[in-house]
């Protein structure tokens, strides 16, 4: 979800799994919300892959 100031946090992506790939988005405050079937603490690590034209 992308943390709005005094207003409603919008979701972003859901339903994101091990591995998937999202579009990219340069939103700069952003958390996990309501993490599903997760038995243990978890690292979310990202990465910004960019395609050569």
């Amino acid at each position: 979800m992308q943390d709005v100031s005094g207003g409603s946090d919008p979701v972003i992506w859901e339903n994101v799994n091990n591995g998937d790939f999202t579009d990219y988005q340069s939103f700069r405050r952003v958390y996990i919300a309501s993490p599903e079937n997760a038995s243990s603490n978890f690292t979310v690590t990202i990465f910004a892959v960019t395609s050569a034209s």
